[in-house]
């Protein structure tokens, strides 16, 4: 499961495009990118140049969507459990 996602990933990453932009989203909609790389990285999504790419690709996605989106600087990939204030502020933010 792993290998495919880290495929997926790899594929995105080199066409630098997300899919799915072709039409603004439904329902509201907050994209929270994190941004801190880690300091052993164990694959390109866990380092500083994937983090930016994934930032960028985010960025373009939710604009293209009419998302918001939220940049965690002090997160990994794991946000919800690293920032859980973060989330519930992003989360309260949609429904206020």
């Amino acid at each position: 499961p792993l290998r495919a996602e880290f495929a997926a990933y790899a594929r995105i990453i080199d066409s630098g495009k997300m899919t799915g932009t072709d039409a603004p989203l439904e329902l509201p909609v907050t994209v929270l990118t994190a941004a801190r790389a880690s300091q052993a990285p164990q694959w390109v999504g866990e380092a500083a140049k994937g983090r930016q790419a994934w930032e960028r690709l985010h960025a373009d996605w939710a604009e293209a969507v009419g998302a918001a989106h939220i940049v965690v600087n002090n997160s990994g990939t794991y946000i919800h459990q690293e920032q859980p204030v973060r989330v519930l502020q992003a989360i309260l933010a949609r429904i206020q």
